[in-house]
């Protein structure tokens, strides 16, 4: 019976040391949370070093001598059942919570499809035979490519039909739609992200889809050393391609507390990196995150560190979640197909209320560019009304709410670090806010065979913004 008594208490102690192992990981990770928590590690250490002396005092030199010290053991199985219950909850919480801040950093679901049209007879992937289908070229789409590719190649399709790639997307519309191919493979979203240039796209026929998850490639830099982030909005609310609605680049500099914002109209004539072809520079989200990164890097020559990509339901999450925007309404700003509307002057909107007013731009005294000015306006606000105490007392459901609607490429514990430093000196930062000037003009788009309206950008405008993102970027 001693020796079971021992043998049981034994295996609670290593569950016991294994616990405080993962405990004080978990509890280093959310240090920024208060500035208490080091003297929690601190003591939680200390504890652990009595049970542990006690432990090796009872189990082993009492074992040598042959002694059992009854109310001692009992004392002892007390306490580390107790503490290996704490801390199994405080590792679960604290699991919970980095399992939400790895949606926001981790992999994400990606989907394409094979669609054909809705007169087709095709009803089903078994109908594929002896018939032509278009996919995206490998290069220009891997992960559309890849999973159409899959489909096909699971259902034995490939060598009973003719494939054909093609250079974008657009291009696959045009084939589908024009009977040069019958059934193509296409991103799951393409209803939202195509929709300004083709009609009736939510009519054709879904006869087959893919998915996998997809690891977002993650950078970390020194937490002392300046950096670059893009603010990527669009309207997409399904895993795939999506317009690049709202790009804002911003560099900066915790040293000296600075931050300069640079507003990207959505219509800027740039080189799309993925099709090495000028284009609205909001079609560079066709084909993801990294390539409107480096397509925006190569407009600005500039080294971009993160991306923070977000959904407008996103935005009117973060909002509410925080309590509300007070902001300075500058133009009446529709709300809603009901005919609500919000009217100049300083108020406190709610998260959906803020979402109209940032994407407003045909209201009178709104445009492209007053547009641009109050998205930047925005996230200044909400970074200065965003509280310690908001962020602290709402953690859990603040991470949760936005995951699903936000993704970073900044490693977890970078963000952690950002999170403790802005808390820090979230009084104190300064910002400087920018537009890339220019002139409205046009350009033929192949693809899609129309004429369209385009920002041409100011050289010298441009060169300015770049230095003076460039020079935020010094250490002093």
């Amino acid at each position: 019976m001693k020796k079971i008594s021992r043998f049981i208490l034994g295996l609670l102690y290593v569950a016991f040391f294994v616990n405080i192992v993962i405990f004080i990981y978990h509890i280093n990770l959310f240090r920024f949370i208060s500035p208490y928590i080091k003297y929690i590690m601190i003591g939680f250490m200390v504890l652990f070093i009595i049970i542990l002396v006690l432990g090796i005092k009872f189990l082993l030199f009492d074992m040598i001598k042959n002694r059992f010290n009854t109310k001692m053991i009992v004392f002892l199985y007390i306490i580390i059942i107790i503490l290996n219950i704490a801390l199994l909850l405080g590792n679960f919480g604290g699991n919970y919570l980095n399992k939400i801040v790895k949606k926001l950093t981790g992999t994400e679901l990606y989907k394409s499809v094979i669609v054909v049209k809705n007169d087709s007879e095709i009803n089903a992937i078994e109908d594929l035979e002896n018939k032509k289908i278009g996919l995206i070229n490998s290069q220009i789409n891997n992960k559309d490519y890849t999973l159409c590719y899959e489909i096909l190649e699971k259902n034995n399709l490939i060598n009973q039909n003719e494939i054909i790639y093609y250079d974008s997307n657009l291009d696959l519309l045009s084939a589908l739609y024009n009977s040069e191919v019958d059934a193509i493979g296409i991103t799951i979203n393409f209803v939202e992200a195509f929709k300004e240039y083709y009609e009736d796209l939510d009519k054709l026929k879904v006869i087959a889809t893919n998915e996998m998850m997809v690891s977002v490639p993650k950078k970390t830099k020194q937490i002392d050393k300046p950096f670059t982030v893009l603010i990527i909005g669009s309207d997409q609310t399904k895993e795939g391609s999506y317009q690049a609605d709202v790009l804002i680049l911003m560099s900066i500099n915790l040293q000296t507390k600075n931050v300069v914002m640079v507003d990207v109209v959505r219509d800027t004539y740039a080189i799309n990196m993925a099709t090495g072809k000028m284009d609205k520079i909001t079609h560079t989200g066709w084909y993801g995150e990294e390539n409107v990164v480096n397509s925006v890097s190569n407009l600005f020559d500039i080294n971009i560190d993160y991306y923070v990509k977000f959904n407008f339901i996103g935005v009117t999450n973060l909002i509410d979640m925080i309590g509300g925007l007070n902001l300075n309404v500058p133009y009446t700003c529709l709300v809603d197909d009901n005919n609500r509307y919000i009217y100049p002057g300083y108020q406190k909107l709610n998260g959906y209320e803020v979402l109209a007013l940032a994407r407003t731009r045909k209201m009178q005294g709104s445009s492209l560019f007053t547009r641009g000015r109050m998205q930047m306006y925005i996230i200044e606000e909400t970074i200065k009304q965003t509280s310690k105490d908001i962020i602290l007392n709402n953690m859990v459901s603040f991470l949760d709410n936005i995951g699903n609607n936000i993704k970073l490429n900044i490693k977890e514990e970078t963000l952690f670090e950002y999170i403790k430093k802005y808390i820090d000196i979230k009084n104190e930062i300064t910002f400087k806010n920018y537009q890339l000037k220019g002139v409205d003009s046009s350009f033929y788009h192949e693809s899609i065979n129309a004429v369209l309206y385009t920002y041409k950008y100011d050289e010298q405008s441009l060169k300015e913004l770049s230095n003076l993102l460039k020079e935020n970027l010094k250490q002093k």
